[in-house]
């Protein structure tokens, strides 16, 4: 008789539930601050009239989502419930990343010359860096040549590349 064979034992499958939209996940003020800050949207927290930009401040009894231009406030969402406050930004603010991908770029390379930029594309293409290039025209018919790179991935540009590529 011969000695019997143990069966083999399959490996156990991990099977993920499906993540929930990120409007639903991030439900606090923190983990809105947080959210934010990963994802290099340029929102300032806190109240200043000084500050031009997007903002998120507490007034009153409300949570305030608004842009401040030139000493004025414009408020955009606001809400007396954090969590009802929180997705609202969110989906405003992905929204915003969806309709104008620049909104979450900042700019990396502006030269005059083509070739420059064809180069800076080709570095940041073996560094593993995102980004998006962005012609425009010089109001005495030259064209500046940009790009934009995501947030997320500029810290994997060395600073002697903004030297070599930011010529205003």
């Amino acid at each position: 008789m011969s000695p019997r064979r143990k069966p083999k034992l399959r490996p156990k499958i991990k099977i993920k539930a499906p993540q929930p939209p990120v409007s639903e996940r991030v439900t606090t003020m923190s983990e809105l601050e947080k959210y934010i800050k990963i994802e290099g949207f340029d929102v300032f927290f806190g109240h200043n009239r000084g500050i031009e930009g997007n903002m998120i401040w507490f007034e009153g009894d409300k949570y305030c989502y608004g842009y401040s231009e030139r000493g004025s406030i414009s408020v955009i969402e606001s809400s007396t419930n954090e969590r009802t406050f929180v997705r609202a930004v969110v989906n405003r603010l992905e929204s915003e990343r969806v309709s104008n991908p620049l909104a979450v770029m900042d700019i990396v390379a502006w030269v005059w010359d083509e070739q420059e930029i064809l180069s800076a594309a080709q570095e940041l293409i073996a560094m593993g860096v995102g980004f998006e290039r962005n012609d425009i025209p010089n109001f005495d018919g030259r064209y500046a040549y940009r790009i934009f790179a995501n947030v997320k991935d500029k810290v994997k540009i060395p600073s002697d590349f903004y030297s070599k590529y930011m010529k205003r």
